[in-house]
């Protein structure tokens, strides 16, 4: 049964919101303020703390008659905002409403970033563990807003915006400015959804499932009788809406309450049967008979399984499973396990991958692992919810129990050799259980004609910080000894086999290592002392070339407000020791510079003075910094002797002129991300979904021109650790500095860094004998990879165009245009691809015109 294209045309039709005598609107409306007069504009407060915002009436405004408000963020990394609050905010409860709308104008030309706070009293605690009244802190937000150039309508859903959308005590309109910005504002309101536009809604996605129902065959059938129901409960709502549209209106309040309500239990309806799509075609598959009680699903390693039905289970269920990936690359896919009933001891072991030509895949070049899970608290920015959510790859389990009805997903991590043969490999993947007839998973393993790079040719920083490594040094003495094994004071044998801090030595070593194996360049931002020469040897080995030697920020003079001159000269004294030992070991050209951490205005002074004596005393010695000069020392500010600037990720959107006219000046622009920014725009937060660490480190700067990549922990590992108890219930351990992650899939961790943020910082966990790898930590290395395929294209492309022979008819046009990201992978910083089905998709694509080129040129 179908929906046929009139009926859908038919829905489609304009809505008026026009309404006949006594009717009720078809879409209601609530003005909260529509700031068209200057007594509107009188009822907005302002900040009083730092540079206040400005708000204005302007009678000739661009948001047309009677006038609006023109608005001024002063700029200075202040939070300045506006405000409602108390009588002056005219309706508290906001839910009888689905959007927060309001007219702005953006007389930029780029995208204009603000935020908003919707919140009552009672929303504090838990994470947010500042006040929720009046005096909440200006970069305290609820969402985040975007005013493209020009006029726009900006409309929010009230059940994201708020954080109680029953009891609206607080509405702020703010921003974080480092820049003075002005636009104009009017007409904020409340509305209800267009009931036209739901249903519209609502059909085209009940169509989308249909199709999915007839792909899948007869497998699908016992979701028939559902999809039969919904299109009644759909058809009656098109004739109530219809019979509304006739009249003018609702006939009274409570039939559009009542029409919203159906509308609503309809689309409940429909995501319940998506989220019971693939356990009905699980069962489909095992059939009735006792050894047909389990089997496996797969699907690539750039999204997350779910153990239930949190999030439906999107791969495929049986069949070959495949896997793409270069020479010298680590590519993962995830092999799914569900069964009828409870298993023990569940493992996964693979065989040898051969050619037709007799190549191998080695099993030891497959790490298998079961994905593990942190049960999450609640973070401080929006999540879908709180939670068991996939992140650990569980190394140091041998096999895991299952319960019954759980999809459980095993990590299958394939390692290329550089010289690896091209071809189609093919062997199998072997599942066994306790009691349970093993399952042969035939698996295909494509090798491309071509290997990624060892030299890394976007530049990262990763910072490994020693002082997060209390899990294995444990006391002040023992961190002592650790710090000075760290500074090359000492040797691995000098710390004792068996003490902890020999384990703490040993463990970092095990991160050093983890992190090359995923091109991530180690550093250590924040160190007061020169790292080990022989960490700088085996980053130069595999194709990292700098490193930040020393950290220039130091003590401060609180009555001068530069450096202190003691610390100043430690700091050069330290530096001359440090480059004259690279200078000797051949690695000078590595050394960089870093330093005044995310600063702000009033530390540019001393920031000045210091990099003007470090340029003087080393001119060619990379300088760079996240200090918040948003014009990237340029607009006379004279911070010249900066050659890195790495702003937030979001200023390559918003700040662009400015980047543009820095590289005009030869500085180089990286970015960064940490505990920001947060959705919509990338980050790799453990509830965020896993493709945005890929697209951060691949597709993302490569359509951005960004020249590296700054992170600011790897490890954020002290005694602050959560917890979750034996029952599921997550809790507070205290002090915990010893506590490894032993056990799985389901952990004894939540994932908590910095108390409010699920895995900021913390791209490994602290396991017994060393790191605990992430699905954020391969998709970080798949990224990076992915970088590299475009500049293997790029360097292709140029050869073809500076006269190559043997290129391919079109390849050249073809490769052009593929080397420009297209808008479904990431239309822009707030728009991409979150299924990692349509970046595979590009990335495949540029594989082909790879072995096309290679085989062309043999």
């Amino acid at each position: 049964m179908s929906i046929s294209c009139k009926c859908a045309a038919a829905v489609a039709a304009a809505v008026t919101t026009m309404t006949a005598a006594g009717a009720e609107p078809l879409v209601k409306q609530f003005v909260l303020n529509d700031l068209r007069s200057p007594e509107a504009i009188a009822r907005w407060a302002v900040n009083t703390e730092a540079a206040p915002a400005e708000i204005s009436f302007v009678p000739d405004g661009r948001l047309g008659q009677p006038g609006c408000a023109e608005v001024l963020w002063p700029g200075g990394a202040t939070q300045p905002f506006i405000m409602l609050t108390g009588d002056t905010l005219p309706l508290k409860d906001w839910s009888d409403y689905d959007y927060l709308c309001m007219e702005v104008y953006n007389p930029d030309d780029a995208v204009q970033p603000f935020y908003m706070l919707a919140t009552t009293p009672w929303a504090a605690g838990g994470a947010i563990a500042w006040s929720q009244e009046t005096d909440a802190p200006g970069w305290d937000w609820s969402w985040q807003l975007f005013m493209e150039p020009g006029r726009s309508t900006l409309r929010i859903p009230v059940r994201d915006a708020t954080r109680n959308l029953r009891d609206v005590q607080i509405f702020r309109i703010a921003n974080e400015t480092q820049k003075p910005t002005r636009f104009q504002l009017a007409d904020v309101r409340l509305e209800t959804a267009d009931p036209q536009v739901l249903l519209t809604e609502l059909l085209a996605d009940l169509e989308a499932f249909q199709a999915r129902m007839t792909a899948a065959g007869p497998a699908a059938e016992a979701l028939q009788p559902g999809v039969t129901r919904l299109l009644g409960d759909v058809a009656r709502l098109r004739e109530q809406l219809e019979q509304a549209k006739a009249r003018g209106g609702w006939a009274d309040e409570a039939e559009s309450r009542n029409w919203r309500r159906a509308a609503g239990l309809a689309r409940e309806r429909l995501e319940d049967m998506e989220k019971r799509f693939p356990v009905v075609l699980f069962n489909a598959a095992v059939g009735q008979e006792i050894w047909g009680a389990w089997h496996y699903g797969w699907t690539h390693g750039s999204v997350k399984v779910f153990r239930h039905d949190e999030q439906p289970f999107a791969g495929e269920i049986g069949g070959t499973v495949k896997l793409e990936l270069a020479a010298n690359e680590g590519e993962g896919v995830q092999v799914v396990v569900r069964s009828r009933r409870p298993l023990r001891n569940v493992k996964l072991n693979a065989a040898p991958l051969r050619s037709a030509d007799g190549a191998v895949i080695a099993p030891e070049q497959l790490n298998i692992a079961p994905v593990g899970y942190v049960n999450t608290i609640r973070p401080y920015y929006d999540v879908p919810f709180t939670g068991w959510y996939p992140d650990p790859i569980c190394t140091f389990l041998d096999g895991f129990e299952l319960p019954e009805e759980t999809w459980q997903p095993i990590l299958v991590d394939v390692r290329t050799a550089a010289d690896q043969p091209a071809g189609l490999y093919r062997g199998n993947l072997t599942l066994t259980a306790d009691g349970m007839k093993p399952i042969e998973i035939p698996f295909e393993v494509t090798v491309y004609d071509f290997a990624i790079p060892v030299k890394h040719h976007l530049p990262t920083a990763f910072s490994a910080g020693f002082e997060f490594f209390g899990p294995y040094f444990q006391t002040p003495e023992e961190r002592e000894r650790f710090l000075q094994y760290c500074a090359d004071q000492c040797s691995l044998e000098d710390l004792q086999e068996g003490t902890p801090a020999y384990r703490a030595a040993v463990a970092y070593e095990k991160t050093i290592d983890l992190m090359l194996e995923h091109r991530m360049a180690l550093d250590n931002i924040y160190s007061p002392f020169p790292p080990r020469l022989e960490w700088l040897k085996k980053l130069k080995a595999n194709g990292i070339d700098r490193f930040s030697v020393l950290n220039y920020s130091g003590q401060f003079d609180p009555e001068t407000g530069r450096l202190t001159p003691e610390s100043k000269q430690k700091f050069f004294d330290d530096l001359d020791a440090i480059l004259k030992k690279l200078e000797a070991a051949g690695l000078r050209d590595m050394a960089e510079v870093y330093g005044f951490d995310e600063s702000q205005p009033r530390y540019f002074p001393a920031l000045k003075e210091i990099t003007d004596e470090i340029k003087a005393k080393y001119p060619d010695l990379p300088i760079s910094t996240t200090a918040y000069d948003p014009t990237y020392g340029g607009d006379g500010n004279e911070l010249t002797s900066i050659d890195i600037w790495c702003p937030l990720l979001p200023h390559f959107e918003t700040n662009q002129a400015n980047i543009q006219a820095a590289r005009q000046r030869g500085k180089k622009i990286w970015w960064y991300i940490c505990c920001n920014p947060k959705a919509p725009y990338p980050n790799w937060f453990v509830e965020y979904p896993t493709a945005q660490a890929r697209l951060v480190m691949g597709a993302m700067p490569w359509k951005y021109d960004v020249e590296g990549f700054l992170y600011y922990a790897m490890m954020l590992w002290r005694d602050h650790w959560d917890a979750t108890a034996p029952d599921g219930t997550p809790k507070r351990c205290g002090t915990t500095m010893a506590r490894y992650m032993t056990t799985g899939p389901l952990t004894d961790f939540n994932g908590a860094s910095l108390n409010v943020y699920s895995g900021d910082g913390e791209l490994v966990y602290p396991g017994a004998d060393g790191p605990v790898p992430t699905l954020r930590l391969k998709a970080i290395r798949d990224g990076l990879e992915d970088y590299e395929y475009l500049w293997l294209l790029r360097e292709a492309a140029g050869q073809a165009r500076n006269g190559a022979q043997n290129v391919p008819a079109g390849w050249l046009e073809r490769a052009e245009q593929a080397l420009t990201v297209p808008a479904a992978v990431v239309k822009n910083l707030r728009e991409f691809d979150n299924s990692g089905d349509r970046l595979l998709a590009y990335r495949r694509q540029i594989a082909e015109l790879l072995n096309e080129w290679k085989a062309a040129q043999q």
